[in-house]
């Protein structure tokens, strides 16, 4: 596995995506994740991204976006050499029911089968709400096994605030796992669902055990909610080297 960062983290650092990740680089990750293109146009963000010797190793984008405007979105990515999307998230009472959630796997199955075709994979990043349970399962599960092609981008710190293991998420769906947001968390804290890695209750070395044993590429360090997001990063950054 290889270190990268959803740049979302440093959202509210005062400084350009483009000293972002010459930030990250220069803390030591390997990839950026990427949720739009700040001020600049893809083309600069590519060649930024080039000169910092990292890999754009996926992008957030809306399902709206991608349905309203396809053929613009996805050009987008082609000077970025991003092959992966991912949807970061979607309906809510979408997985109300076990119905509600196979629908919506069809859904998007039906989107990553258009994207395929354009040589692009497309995932889905979980956040607390797809873990209903519903007729013994969660209605994540009814979701995930009925969107083929789908990929899964395993968020460990949402799933374990919804009071999901992540381990047993990777462990289950590994093989359509491409990307491990590495998230920590308080399980069934909302205000903390998302925490510095160690201050919460995720058990990060089985996570990247199971990474490693899932033969998942990359592990993206996020916190959406840190009040200091360089340290945020920066303390990241040291435990997951400690742990690749």
């Amino acid at each position: 596995m290889r270190a990268g960062i959803q740049l979302y983290t440093l959202r509210d650092v005062d400084e350009s995506i483009i000293e972002s990740i010459e930030r990250v680089a220069g803390a030591g990750y390997e990839g950026v994740e990427l949720a739009g293109f700040g001020e600049f146009k893809p083309a600069e963000v590519g060649e930024a991204i080039d000169e910092a010797g990292l890999e754009a190793l996926a992008a957030h984008v809306g399902v709206d976006q991608l349905e309203d405007a396809y053929d613009e979105t996805v050009a987008q990515f082609q000077p970025v050499h991003c092959a992966d999307l991912v949807i970061p998230s979607y309906d809510h009472d979408a997985f109300e029911t076990g119905a509600a959630a196979r629908e919506a796997g069809r859904h998007l199955a039906g989107l990553a089968d258009q994207l395929a075709e354009d040589d692009i994979q497309l995932h889905y990043h979980n956040h607390t709400f797809e873990f209903t349970k519903t007729n013994g399962d969660t209605a994540f599960d009814q979701f995930a096994h009925v969107a083929d092609g789908l990929g899964l981008e395993i968020d460990t710190g949402l799933a374990n605030n919804a009071g999901v293991d992540p381990v047993e998420l990777i462990e289950t769906y590994g093989d359509r796992v491409r990307m491990i947001h590495l998230t920590d968390s308080e399980r069934g804290v909302w205000e903390h669902r998302h925490m510095d890695i160690g201050e919460g209750d995720v058990d990060v070395p089985a996570v990247f055990d199971a990474g490693k044993a899932a033969d998942v590429e990359w592990i993206v360090f996020e916190h959406g909610l840190s009040e200091d997001p360089v340290a945020s990063m920066e303390g990241a950054i040291e435990i997951m080297q400690e742990h690749l």
